[in-house]
C-alpha cells in the first residue's frame, strides 16, 4: 500500500537569523526514525515503523533537499501551485545525528515570516509519499504495526503547535488537522495512479496533476533499489568465490607443506632419477620436472615414439613404466656405449645402486 504522509518536529527559535534581503533561516530537526502513531479513520492507533535505513536512505534525503516549505499542508506541491504555496525552501546542508535529520530553512514570504518570529507557527511537519509494509515486528524495544518504505519528501509544512498530531485518515495519512483545510469536492477529485513495487502494482491517490511526477520518482526509487539490490547479489558471489578460492589454496599449501608429502615427492623422484639414470646413463636430472626425467631418459635409450613431447603425464608415465623388462632388456634397441678402458673395474652392483638411490633421496636437503 502506498501512502501520503505528513509529520511534525519544533522549529529551533532560539537561533532563527535575519538574510540581507530580509528573509529568516531556520535551523531545525527536519524529520526522525523512531516508531510514530498515526490513527485509521475509526479512531484507532496504528504504529508504523520510520527505519533508520529508509529515513537516512540517499535517495530519501535527496528528495528533501530543497523542498518547498508551505504554511499548512494546503497540497502536494507541483510546479502548478508552487508559486501560490510555497512560502520558502529547506536547504542542502543536512546532516545526521542520532534518530534526526537536521538542517535549515529560509523563509521568504512576509505573512509566515511574522508567525515563525511569533512563535505562532512553532512546528514543522514534513509531507512526503511512502510504501506501506505490512509486517509487524518489534523495534528498539518498540513494537509496531507497519513500516514506512521509499520515503520522497514533498514538502515541509509550518504549523501551529500541537498542529501535527491529531487528524483523519482519508486517502491519505497525515499527523495533522491541515487535511481538512482541503474540501470534500477537492478530496474527490484526488488523482488516482497505479504504481508498481517490487514486481506488485499498488493504486494511491495524489493530487490532481502530481500523478506522473510521483510515478516517476517511484520508479527511479524503485530501479534504484532493484540496481543495489542487484550489486549486492554481485558482490555477495564474487565473495563467496574469493572465499572457495582461499580455501582450496590453504588445502593446498598444507598439503605442499606436509613433511610426509614432502618425503614422497623426493622418494618418488629419487625412484624415478634411479631408474632413469639406468636407462640412460648420460642423464642430467638437475633442473627438470619428473616428467622431462621420464622423456629425456627414454631419448637417450633411443625411443623414436614422436609423441613424447606432447603427451600427458599418464602416457609418458607407462612409456616410463614399460621401458624395463623383466629380464633387464629396454624393449627397442639402445645405443651402445664405446668403451675406452680395455678392463673393468670390479664393481659391486647393488651397492653402488643402494648408494645412487639415497644421494638422490637426499639431494634436495641443504647441508
Amino acid at each position: 500500500m502506498a501512502v501520503q504522509r505528513f509529520d511534525y518536529i519544533n522549529i529551533h527559535h532560539t537561533k532563527v537569523s535575519r538574510t540581507p534581503q530580509g528573509f529568516i533561516r531556520v535551523p531545525a530537526n527536519l524529520t526522525r526514525t523512531g516508531v510514530v502513531e498515526y490513527k485509521d479513520t475509526s479512531g484507532n492507533k496504528i504504529l508504523e515503523l520510520r527505519h533508520p535505513d529508509d529515513v537516512f536512505h540517499e535517495d530519501s534525503l535527496a528528495s528533501l533537499k530543497g523542498a518547498p516549505v508551505t504554511v499548512g499542508h494546503r497540497a502536494m506541491i507541483n510546479s502548478a501551485n508552487v508559486q501560490a504555496l510555497a512560502v520558502g525552501y529547506v536547504h542542502d546542508d543536512l546532516s545526521v545525528s542520532g534518530s534526526t535529520v537536521s538542517g535549515h530553512l529560509t523563509i521568504q514570504e512576509h505573512n509566515a515570516i511574522s508567525k515563525v518570529e511569533s512563535k505562532e507557527l512553532i512546528e514543522l511537519s514534513p509531507g512526503y509519499l511512502c510504501t506501506i509494509d505490512e509486517t509487524p515486528g518489534v523495534f528498539e524495544g518498540s513494537p509496531y504495526h507497519r513500516r514506512q518504505r521509499n520515503i520522497l519528501y514533498n514538502h515541509t509544512a509550518l504549523l501551529e503547535k500541537g498542529g501535527g498530531r491529531e487528524g483523519p485518515d482519508i486517502a491519505v495519512r497525515m499527523d495533522s488537522d491541515a487535511w481538512s483545510d482541503m474540501n470534500f469536492e477537492e478530496r474527490d477529485k484526488m488523482e488516482k495512479i497505479v504504481i508498481r513495487i517490487d514486481g506488485v502494482d499498488y493504486e494511491i491517490q495524489v493530487t490532481p496533476g502530481l500523478g506522473a511526477t510521483v510515478k516517476s520518482a517511484f520508479s527511479n526509487a524503485e530501479q534504484s533499489r532493484l540496481d543495489a539490490k542487484a550489486a549486492l547479489a554481485k558482490v555477495e558471489g564474487e565473495a563467496a568465490a574469493i572465499a572457495e578460492a582461499k580455501k582450496k589454496l590453504e588445502a593446498e599449501f598444507a598439503l605442499a607443506t606436509d613433511p610426509a608429502q614432502i618425503q614422497a615427492r623426493v622418494d618418488e623422484r629419487a625412484a624415478v632419477i634411479e631408474k632413469a639414470t639406468r636407462l640412460f646413463p648420460g642423464l642430467v636430472a638437475g633442473g627438470k620436472t619428473i616428467d622431462e626425467i621420464k622423456i629425456a631418459a627414454l631419448k637417450g635409450a633411443g625411443s623414436t615414439e614422436a609423441r613424447l613431447d606432447s603427451a600427458n603425464s599418464d602416457f609418458i608415465d607407462g612409456m616410463f613404466t614399460a621401458a624395463e623388462p623383466p629380464a633387464g632388456k629396454f624393449p627397442f634397441s639402445l645405443q651402445k656405449e664405446t668403451r675406452t678402458d680395455a678392463v673393468d673395474a670390479p664393481v659391486n652392483a647393488d651397492a653402488a645402486r643402494a648408494e645412487m638411490i639415497l644421494r638422490n633421496r637426499n639431494a634436495w636437503r641443504k647441508e
